[in-house]
């Protein structure tokens, strides 16, 4: 639309974007939550960028006008028993391979979320993770994933302080460097969701993995000086180069994440968006801070004033 505000012509132009158009059939719009990522030119300047949200016709057709744009969509997998079984622990494949088949021909790469809310079969995996892992790999390769992201949340019902303990996050860490391990070892991919309010995630451990990307839950807030204040711990323990700045850019009065702080309830203006990219801008230009990757939760649809931004946010990059 000319509301993409032109900017396939404006990447053109640059020569500094992938800028052309995805096709993806509208017949996908009730199938499978999952996690897209799409190659962009390798002369591009700044982060990836991921997008959760359903895989309805409206997101995809969002992609489709604005592929020049991005090198990494991921959408939302919720997190149920749908991908682990949450009383033994094992792996349950739930990959639509038609839906997948079509999308790796667009050259797009898939990333299966897999959610777990329960510690205790969080637990079963740790102590026995061979079987889960040989299963997931078996799955990806056999529906042409590029990898997994995990969105383990073992909250309880009273806010998710009790019952997960230290020794908990060591193993979990263990588990990601295992996981990852297997994972590269068949050309795929590990990323991990993460707050920074429970003890299953204890990120200087995490950071000793071989995960590939880190992606902050704690920066969906709205509050700029909440948000840099998450920032701050994800760079005093983890390393830039694999971390994922989470951001929810559609208001929320009944979505609650178990962070800290919930996806705020205002719109998004344009002075707001300005600003909290104005501060991602200064980030990514600091060579301390330079994070691999913006992951958009938890819509599928990106306003214009949020396309807008990112556009201008890329071409601020691309003249420094």
């Amino acid at each position: 639309t000319k509301r993409s505000y032109n900017f396939l012509a404006r990447c053109a132009r640059r020569s500094r974007y992938h800028c052309s158009a995805i096709s993806i059939s509208s017949k996908m719009s009730n199938l499978m939550w999952l996690a897209v990522v799409l190659p962009v030119s390798t002369h591009a300047i700044g982060p990836d960028v991921w997008f959760w949200g359903s895989a309805s016709s409206a997101s995809l057709e969002g992609l489709r006008n604005h592929s020049g744009l991005l090198k990494g969509v991921q959408i939302h997998y919720s997190i149920s028993a749908g991908a682990v079984n949450t009383t033994s622990g094992a792996f349950i494949p739930k990959g639509n391979k038609t839906l997948i088949s079509m999308l790796v021909q667009e050259n797009i790469k898939v990333h299966t979320i897999l959610g777990c809310a329960s510690i205790d079969a969080l637990r079963k995996i740790f102590a026995h993770p061979e079987t889960f892992m040989q299963d997931a790999i078996s799955e990806a390769k056999a529906i042409g994933l590029s990898g997994f992201n995990l969105d383990f949340e073992p909250y309880s019902a009273n806010g998710g302080h009790t019952g997960v303990t230290n020794e908990d996050g060591m193993l979990y860490a263990a588990f990601l460097n295992q996981f990852a391990n297997a994972l590269h070892g068949h050309g795929l991919e590990l990323s991990v969701d993460y707050f920074s309010n429970l003890a299953i995630w204890n990120l200087d451990v995490m950071n000793m993995s071989s995960t590939d990307t880190f992606i902050s839950m704690d920066t969906y807030v709205q509050d700029n000086a909440t948000m840099e204040a998450y920032t701050a711990i994800a760079l005093a323990h983890l390393d830039p180069r694999r971390l994922g700045v989470g951001i929810c850019p559609q208001p929320s009065n009944t979505r609650k994440p178990y962070g800290p702080d919930p996806c705020g309830p205002l719109v998004w203006d344009s002075a707001m968006i300005a600003e909290r990219l104005g501060y991602l801008r200064s980030l990514w230009l600091d060579d301390s801070s330079r994070y691999r990757m913006l992951n958009f939760c938890c819509t599928g649809i990106l306003t214009e004033a949020w396309w807008r931004g990112l556009g201008d946010f890329y071409a601020s990059l691309a003249i420094v």
